[in-house]
């Protein structure tokens, strides 16, 4: 019997895995989008967007869903809602800690280095692991540290020969700093909330909260808030359904069966599948550190995956 539940749990853990995986294939895009967005709408715009169009198309989906549950009389009245007074306060969090990841990365853009940025955003497992063991009181072995600075030193090195030390560049530094830190914040939210709530449910609610926390800036900081050509749209609702809906949603659902720290080293690969598909659509050169640098990640990744840090030390059945 207990081999069983060990090989349900290592097949869980791997489909969990290549979700994952997917997720940070659909999220690599985020950047490709950007790039074809700009000409017609700024980058906070299309933060907005992003999480905008999610939470339409999900309000949708979740409306639907309770009337068909509600005709059908599925759902018992008898049931305790796990919306909380603390679930709810999770929610807020997270989407205002998603919101702060995507503005304070846009506004880093603005401040200093594209190499710089995408240095600093590459702390993020740092923070995570940090905050895990100060807010959860999460401990992690040294297989799983060992394959963390591995694998942030791999990610590193993609920029690293552009990368700038200058005083003008330090508040854009620190605003890159404050956005890896949001995104820790909001893996070790969603986290703590799977434990409640299934993944489409906080996707929605986090979506929701982000697009109300940056719509203010939008309105104050952008000059058009709606793209005007028709193949922008296309791109506008792309980027909700493929980076938002398909990636955000996988992400938060593999927070089940992994711990937020090896998801955040898994999501170095994000800066690596970004310049492979820049590459392809915009023609942008590939060098032999991009290779090392993919190399190193995996390896990082792998160690750290090989750790018993990388599961969850407990998870429910919810979906």
């Amino acid at each position: 019997m207990k081999a069983i539940q060990q090989q349900t749990s290592t097949q869980v853990r791997v489909i969990a895995i290549i979700l994952l995986f997917i997720a940070i294939i659909a999220g690599s895009w985020i950047s490709i989008f950007f790039r074809l967005l700009e000409r017609e709408i700024g980058p906070f715009a299309t933060a907005f967007h992003r999480v905008g169009i999610a939470t339409l198309l999900l309000g949708i989906w979740t409306g639907q869903q309770a009337l068909s549950s509600k005709l059908s009389q599925e759902k018992l009245s008898l049931d305790p809602s796990p919306y909380t007074s603390w679930v709810i306060i999770l929610l807020l969090i997270a989407g205002m800690s998603c919101a702060g990841d995507q503005v304070f990365w846009a506004l880093s853009l603005t401040k200093t280095s594209v190499a710089n940025s995408t240095l600093l955003t590459n702390l993020a497992p740092l923070w995570t692991t940090i905050l895990s063991w100060l807010i959860w009181g999460k401990h992690f072995d040294k297989r799983f540290l060992i394959g963390m600075i591995v694998a942030i030193v791999g990610a590193s090195i993609l920029g690293v020969e552009d990368v700038k030390v200058a005083t003008e560049t330090l508040q854009g530094d620190g605003i890159a700093i404050l956005a890896s830190i949001c995104f820790s914040v909001y893996l070790l939210v969603v986290e703590k909330l799977r434990e409640s709530l299934r993944a489409d449910a906080i996707l929605f609610w986090s979506s929701l909260f982000s697009a109300l926390s940056i719509l203010p800036i939008v309105l104050i900081m952008e000059e058009r808030l709606f793209p005007y050509t028709l193949e922008s749209w296309v791109f506008v609702i792309l980027l909700g359904l493929i980076c938002q809906i398909l990636g955000q949603g996988l992400l938060n659902y593999s927070l089940q069966h992994l711990s937020s720290g090896f998801v955040a080293i898994s999501l170095l690969l994000l800066p690596i599948m970004t310049t492979i598909f820049a590459w392809v659509i915009f023609s942008e050169s590939l060098s032999v550190l991009n290779a090392v640098a993919f190399a190193i990640v995996l390896l990082g990744i792998y160690l750290a995956n090989s750790s018993s840090s990388a599961v969850k030390e407990s998870t429910s059945e919810i979906s």
